[in-house]
């Protein structure tokens, strides 16, 4: 008498995708940073004020590279708690 043959064992499910609360940080920075000089970019084109627009578009141009800057501090600052 032989014994029956062993179900095949089906794959693991795969994991739904999810942030790191790192990652989450990070993305709520990079659109608070895109969103507020915006802000101040559609306001001054609604009103009219100069200046407005001015500081509107020195945040969208300069946004990018203080998005670098400040992720790069954060990955760090996080790295160095994680060895403590």
């Amino acid at each position: 008498m032989s014994l029956p043959s062993p179900k095949p064992v089906a794959p693991p499910a795969r994991p739904r995708f999810q942030f790191t609360v790192l990652g989450l940080l990070v993305l709520m920075l990079a659109v608070s940073m895109v969103g507020a000089p915006l802000y101040y970019f559609v306001r001054g084109w609604q009103t009219g004020q100069a200046s407005m627009k001015l500081i509107g578009m020195v945040g969208v141009l300069a946004g990018p590279l203080l998005l670098t800057i400040l992720v790069s501090l954060l990955v760090t600052v996080a790295q160095w708690l994680g060895r403590k």
